[in-house]
């Protein structure tokens, strides 16, 4: 895993080589800690330097400064509440998939060790999908969280990145329930072929206005609107 994360930090350019020299100085890190103490991704920058220098660079950079406290150093976030929600937001753009990776990795570990009734909730997951390591942990996500007790519930609004990949497609297709909601004619046409829709409702997901969806159950297709009670309005639109 600490492998694809510096490859993810790198955009994702690095060789076979590269990959075995970075794996090969993150072991002798953990080897020279011997156990004395948290072994932190920073700890194998010195020996990139003359083995994969482009690696090297890059953690030098991440390793530092602000960005340090995010890559190197243990996290001090409590997550071991019954609620649990993680915002990236106010990150930087490039580092959004070195981020996903780290938080997808850390849940995957935690379904499959502690085993109990939980929702999984994955915003923007079309833009996730542009990134393979992102793509696998989600496809494992799909296809297995269930025999944990886990569900996972998935959101996006461009199904054009996520339909775009073998991967996505596994995790669009082998949702229990989906709701289509309005898309452009030519993401209609895509989720018309990953859906089986018909042509009729290929045109409702094409005219649909916010709030109405086509719902997707087994066999079951029908039409829906889906509002809040007027108290929560209220709330949310404050006079």
């Amino acid at each position: 895993m600490a492998v694809d994360l510096v490859h993810v930090l790198c955009g994702s350019v690095l060789d076979e080589v590269e990959r075995a020299r970075v794996d090969a100085a993150l072991l002798d890190a953990v080897a020279a800690a011997a156990g004395r103490r948290t072994v932190l991704l920073g700890d194998c920058v010195a020996a990139l330097d003359g083995t994969a220098p482009r690696a090297a660079a890059v953690l030098r950079r991440v390793c530092g400064g602000s960005l340090g406290t995010i890559f190197n150093r243990p996290s001090d976030i409590n997550l071991d509440g019954d609620l649990c929600a993680i915002s990236l937001r106010d990150l930087p753009h490039e580092f959004v998939p070195a981020a996903t990776l780290l938080i997808a990795q850390w849940l995957w570990t935690r379904v499959r060790r502690e085993r109990k009734r939980r929702h999984i909730v994955l915003d923007e997951v079309g833009a996730l999908c542009v990134h393979p390591p992102l793509r696998e942990l989600l496809v494992q996500l799909a296809r297995r969280c269930r025999k944990y007790g886990a569900s996972l519930v998935v959101a996006t609004q461009n199904v054009e990145d996520l339909l775009r990949s073998e991967e996505g497609s596994v995790v669009a297709t082998n949702c229990a329930t989906v709701l289509l909601g309005g898309h452009r004619a030519a993401e209609a046409l895509q989720m018309e072929r990953a859906f089986g829709l018909t042509e009729a409702q290929r045109r409702f997901v094409e005219h649909a206005p916010r709030g109405e969806f086509l719902l997707l159950a087994g066999r079951r297709r029908c039409e829906v609107r889906i509002d809040v009670p007027d108290l929560h309005r209220s709330i949310l639109v404050p006079p």
